[in-house]
């Protein structure tokens, strides 16, 4: 295309397993993170880098609120976490969210009684 990012957004609510993984894909670097076990990892330079996660998960995702609001509102991250450049265009990615969420359209069958 245009050299734009693609970017895919999933939610599993219904998982009985509890899920907190991001993952970044760029053309020279890989980033995953496992928030709910505290793992992560890196891929640069052909190999995998292991990522060190702070040990306070519930502060982990203060800071990350933290700082993603700081970013939509066009400031820099006020956890002094260092952050890819991927993070800096927050705000247009939550808008690019946002407009694909309002244009979703359902388009399958439901059959069957549901309370």
């Amino acid at each position: 295309g245009g050299g734009g990012a693609v970017v895919d957004v999933a939610m599993d609510y219904l998982s009985p397993v509890s899920l907190r993984r991001l993952q970044w894909r760029g053309l020279h670097q890989t980033i995953e993170l496992d928030l709910a076990t505290g793992n992560g990892r890196h891929w640069q330079d052909g190999a995998w880098h292991d990522i060190a996660l702070p040990g306070d998960r519930n502060q982990m995702f203060m800071d990350a609120m933290a700082d993603f609001l700081a970013l939509a509102d066009g400031g820099a991250p006020v956890s002094g976490a260092a952050m890819p450049p991927l993070f800096t265009p927050t705000l247009a990615i939550a808008r690019a969210i946002a407009a694909a969420h309002a244009a979703r359209r359902f388009t399958g069958t439901i059959k069957g009684e549901f309370a």
